[in-house]
């Protein structure tokens, strides 16, 4: 891909939307399965000390602070295991970096009561999605195009409804790259096929940043091959 190209890879911050645009019909592509679902995880409530009945304010303080400690606790495991995860990836240990960040979501799993709905689990997910888009994004246009593809299936899979809910415009992104990863080594059909698909997941959301960039490719590739 020549400069020009490459720089429409980019992903823009705004976008225009352009949902008026009639996909053509094409033959789909199987998509790779999505076994790597994590299972939601919660923990028991251990029991706590009993105090006396006559001083019941004893109990509700006590027990607040244990639960404020126990809280910044969880969150300083969660901070050093992000910096080791992120570490990684930036000294391209990729392998070793995704781990991490697989066992940054077991933590949060094991210690949000609410799971995958609760909001700091939905942060820290769209933070680390659009984080690993980012170094994708970067390594294609470097030219290392298996190290991109390796981070964009781990993305792909994390947005996958059936691992953590449904989350379409992160779904959209990595498939936007995916399919500029594939276009990149010459599969121009898998490069449609993710392409038609990241446009797929936005068409229903009034205002998504990369739609406009997604159309971009998406014609650019059906361009190339003469439709």
């Amino acid at each position: 891909m020549d400069h020009h190209h490459r720089h429409r890879d980019n992903t823009p911050e705004h976008g225009s939307n352009s949902n008026s645009r009639t996909k053509p019909q094409r033959k789909n592509l199987d998509t790779p399965g999505d076994n790597e679902n994590y299972n939601k995880k919660t923990t028991e409530a251990s029991a706590g000390d009993v105090f006396p009945e006559e001083n019941p304010e004893a109990y509700d303080s006590q027990g607040s602070n244990d639960a404020r400690r126990k809280g910044e606790l969880n969150h300083a495991i969660l901070v050093k295991l992000q910096e080791i995860s992120q570490y990684n990836i930036e000294i391209g240990n990729y392998d070793e970096g995704l781990a991490n960040y697989d066992r940054c979501i077991d933590h949060l799993l094991r210690t949000l009561p609410q799971g995958p709905s609760a909001s700091m689990f939905k942060d820290f997910l769209i933070r680390t999605v659009k984080y690993l888009n980012e170094v994708a994004l970067k390594l294609l246009q470097e030219e290392k195009v298996k190290e991109s593809l390796l981070l964009l299936e781990r993305c792909r899979k994390m947005t996958h409804p059936n691992s953590f809910g449904p989350y379409p415009t992160l779904r959209s992104l990595t498939y936007n790259h995916l399919g500029c990863c594939y276009r990149r080594i010459g599969k121009l059909d898998k490069a449609v096929y993710y392409l038609e698909k990241a446009w797929e997941f936005i068409q229903d959301i009034e205002r998504v940043e990369t739609s406009g960039i997604t159309h971009i490719n998406l014609c650019a590739v059906l361009s190339q091959l003469g439709e």
